[in-house]
């Protein structure tokens, strides 16, 4: 069934037995707009259990230019194939179409995924999907859509002079 997944570790809380709480996830639905959640400790972790559960012995197709290493040394390669997921890479490090995506689907496809930039830029000749359009695409081609978005900001941060990340409910 086609729809939109967002992996993203928090820093409002690090116990896992906290994050079961009524509280905490409602707080975690009002600050990120998502209908549901699990909170843990770290971005790798939060990929690692999504392939697990939607892509465990199928294809998530991923643009080169974002197999990327993400905190603590956590390369997204390595963490999909601990989850038993199989990486299938389309595009080049510079440019990735809606075609590549559209050209990469099989039978045994599970979801595509994309990497959101928190820490780092590719400029100059470069193209990439932007989440809506990348989105749009899973829809209509009815896969699911799994963005690892790891800057985990939940407030607008622009009133402070801070303008480099939009928050996670945008």
């Amino acid at each position: 069934m086609p729809g939109d997944i967002l992996t993203s570790n928090t820093i409002l809380i690090k116990a896992s037995a906290v994050s079961d709480t009524p509280m905490y996830r409602g707080c975690y639905r009002e600050i990120t707009g998502a209908e549901d959640g699990i909170i843990v400790n770290n971005n790798a972790a939060a990929v690692f259990i999504s392939l697990t559960a939607l892509a465990k012995g199928r294809e998530v197709i991923v643009s080169r230019g974002e197999l990327v290493e993400i905190g603590g040394s956590f390369r997204i390669p390595d963490v999909m194939a601990s989850s038993g997921a199989i990486l299938k890479e389309v595009g080049t490090t510079n440019k990735t179409h809606a075609y590549d995506y559209e050209r990469a689907v099989t039978d045994n496809t599970a979801l595509m995924l994309k990497v959101h930039q928190s820490n780092f830029r590719m400029i100059g000749f470069t193209e990439a999907l932007s989440i809506k359009r990348w989105q749009r695409l899973g829809r209509n081609i009815q896969y699911q859509s799994c963005l690892i978005w790891g800057a985990d900001v939940f407030i607008d941060l622009k009133p402070y002079g801070i303008h480099i990340e939009p928050t996670v409910r945008k």
